[in-house]
């Protein structure tokens, strides 16, 4: 192949789309670096930054922070040479990475199409040109060998145990970095307590947690959680105000983990919403709360609820792996399921596909017998990788936010 794949010229407003991207977001541009050429860009502020972002990352083999690159500029000859500097303090006004990788995509396909027409090529050079142009790198890629010189330290993940020892033991240490856990339950049935439950460990183990909640609002969610770190009930706080603070404090600072409690748009906000949340917490979290996913809006306004609620799963999944993160969250089961002792996912109903992407998932059953004993039954219902179908019957005290296995 004679002439070099690259992807045809941009237009004015969309080259500031891919500039700002470049530049300010390190994962969009490892991933599509290799279909970036500076030549193609008209503007000459935007073609002299690309070329320092990818001068910088083929020197040091990483992307350079944002004061990186205003130091690199201020000692070139370039200097601030028709306002460069602005570009770079407003990259964060545009994030929409989906619609201009797929534009990107786009061009690069059509672009070696082109090539391969005017060289007169055969349907198979044509066919191995697009395959070239529109291979990206995905963010964060490792190469396994099997020539005991394994570049990955350690083939187990990041696990964040949960509040259940019993469970902690089955999934060898807890769920991972990059999982995606559900509680099942019908209406009422402690979803979000069991959440607040997984939140109060997730600190006590020094992580930093996002809660997004839908329903509850962040009053409420705050209320709940100091519940559980205190061990008092709502109205022994109220009347013990100093001594349910002092607790509190006391947890936060011998842990030095933090906890953000955002109150999200129940069906108007999106996964992508939840992402820009990720990014704008001052404290990256480890573990990233969903009180719960049924809530965000599609992407895509299907005519069909259980297609949305499958692309919304499968949404949250790819948010835990985009940021490395442990996330959780809850859906909603069958009615008929009301006063049983074991949920399941064959009782998700019309939203069964919201099933194919968690790696873990947790039914609460309780059934009228539980209820008058305090007591719920938790249950194994999809376990990847390890054993699933196990039952436990716990204790549930309600007004103190606390789930706990009488057994430990």
């Amino acid at each position: 192949m004679d002439s070099e794949i690259s992807v045809r010229g941009f237009y004015p407003d969309f080259e500031e789309k891919i500039t700002h991207l470049v530049v300010g977001n390190a994962d969009f541009f490892n991933k599509f670096k290799g279909v970036l050429n500076e030549e193609l860009f008209s503007i000459p502020n935007h073609r002299y930054l690309i070329g320092v972002i990818k001068q910088y990352s083929e020197k040091y083999k990483k992307h350079p922070k944002l004061e990186t690159v205003r130091e690199i500029i201020r000692k070139s000859d370039y200097r601030d040479r028709g306002g460069v500097l602005g570009i770079i303090d407003s990259v964060n006004g545009y994030d929409d990475t989906d619609f201009v990788g797929d534009q990107l995509i786009n061009r690069a396909r059509w672009t070696a199409i082109d090539q391969a027409v005017s060289l007169g090529t055969t349907p198979e050079d044509v066919a191995e040109r697009v395959r070239l142009a529109v291979s990206i790198a995905p963010p964060g890629e490792q190469y396994i060998t099997l020539d005991g010189y394994d570049p990955i330290t350690s083939l187990q993940g990041n696990p964040i145990p949960t509040p259940w020892e019993w469970l902690n033991d089955q999934l060898s240490g807890g769920p991972e970095k990059m999982d995606l856990a559900i509680i099942l339950s019908v209406i009422n049935g402690g979803k979000t307590t069991a959440l607040v439950n997984i939140t109060y460990r997730a600190l006590a183990e020094s992580k930093n947690v996002l809660y997004l909640t839908f329903e509850d609002g962040h009053r409420k969610i705050t209320r709940r959680l100091k519940q559980r770190i205190t061990g008092m009930s709502f109205e022994d706080m109220l009347e013990n105000r100093q001594r349910s603070a002092d607790k509190c404090k006391i947890f936060l600072e011998r842990c030095g983990s933090k906890c953000i409690i955002k109150t999200m748009a129940s069906r108007r906000d999106t996964v992508a919403d939840a992402a820009a949340v990720i990014r704008n917490v001052p404290d990256k979290p480890d573990v990233v709360i969903t009180d719960y996913a049924d809530r965000f809006r599609p992407r895509i306004a299907y005519k069909e609820p259980r297609h949305s609620l499958r692309e919304i799963f499968e949404d949250c999944k790819q948010l835990a792996k985009d940021f490395d993160v442990l996330h959780w969250s809850a859906r909603q089961v069958n009615k008929s399921r009301v006063g049983k002792g074991v949920v399941g996912i064959e009782h998700a109903g019309e939203g069964w596909g919201t099933m194919e992407s968690p790696d873990l998932v947790i039914g609460i059953g309780r059934s009228m017998e539980d209820e008058r004993l305090g007591r719920i039954t938790l249950y194994t219902a999809k376990v990847r990788d390890h054993e699933s179908h196990k039952t436990r019957m716990m204790m549930a005290d309600f007004d103190r936010q606390k789930i706990w296995d009488p057994t430990e």
